[in-house]
């Protein structure tokens, strides 16, 4: 984390920042800042909880939540869907890129960027990414994901849009 900070990555932690008009939050994985690789249950509790409560006291909540571990956004989620409010939830941990939607809430899991990096990109592993498109009005809402597949930054192997209604 301390490399990504030197490196002018902006670390979400529970702040909000805005981008092209959309608002967004996010988490850090509760191990990030350990040796270990896998969260415990009640740190994903625990972070859950901590994003629920900044998302929960901001007066115009955020249209995107973006956490390592889809349950650490599990209380977002529901506050999002019982007050009606859509909400763009991106994520990752079991590298299988999807989307899915659940009422207000869609659910976008961006697959695999490779946690080696670029360097361990190998010609057996598909690789993936998610560019988010989003409405232009004043409460953007999450309207189409380009999905990115390739072998190595010069193979892509395919690129496809789905539309989200």
């Amino acid at each position: 984390m301390k490399t990504f900070r030197q490196m002018g990555f902006k670390l979400l932690d529970s702040q909000v920042i805005r981008i092209d008009g959309v608002t967004i939050i996010g988490q850090s994985d509760p191990t990030a800042y350990s040796s270990s690789l896998v969260a415990t249950p009640t740190q994903l509790l625990d972070s859950s909880e901590t994003l629920a409560g900044a998302w929960y006291t901001i007066a115009n909540p955020p249209d995107m939540v973006v956490v390592h571990n889809i349950d650490q956004a599990k209380d977002v989620i529901n506050l999002a869907k019982t007050e009606k409010r859509h909400l763009t939830v991106v994520y990752g941990h079991d590298h299988a890129v999807s989307f899915k939607s659940d009422g207000t809430v869609s659910l976008v899991d961006c697959g695999t960027g490779g946690a080696s990096g670029l360097d361990g990109i190998s010609r057996n592993t598909v690789y993936t990414f998610q560019v988010l498109d989003f409405s232009a009005d004043l409460q953007p809402r999450l309207i189409g994901i380009w999905t990115l597949e390739f072998y190595s930054p010069k193979h892509i192997k395919s690129m496809y849009y789905h539309s989200v209604n």
